[in-house]
């Protein structure tokens, strides 16, 4: 079963119409009730998809082929806003290590630097 996380009033919102839409059968995790993340245990952290991550990023530093991509774009765009909405990220050193590659690209400090 699909499995959608995240606030009803936010990004998730797109999918959780689509699947209302398509009638595909999904589960509904609003984290907006927790303030922090609640403790997991190891099983929980490697299945979830930052767990995934971690260990994908555990095995080689791109996630797709030996240097950065778009793909590594996209998804380090989505968790740099993680840090923002509180979420915590210290479980996963893998996954720290390969955003602050993504966040030390030149265009990436060029894009975010503060505008005078």
């Amino acid at each position: 079963m699909l499995k959608i996380y995240g606030p009803a009033r936010s990004r998730s919102s797109r999918a959780l119409w689509m699947a209302e839409e398509c009638g595909i059968p999904f589960e509904h995790e609003d984290l907006t009730r927790y303030p922090t993340m609640p403790e997991k245990s190891a099983a929980v952290r490697e299945s979830n998809p930052i767990g995934v991550l971690e260990g994908h990023l555990a095995a080689q530093p791109w996630l797709v082929g030996p240097g950065f991509t778009v793909a590594d774009l996209n998804v380090a765009s989505v968790l740099t806003m993680a840090a923002g909405a509180k979420q915590e990220l210290t479980d996963y050193p893998h996954l720290l290590a390969w955003l602050k590659r993504c966040q030390d690209r030149p265009a990436y400090r060029k894009a975010t630097a503060p505008k005078a």
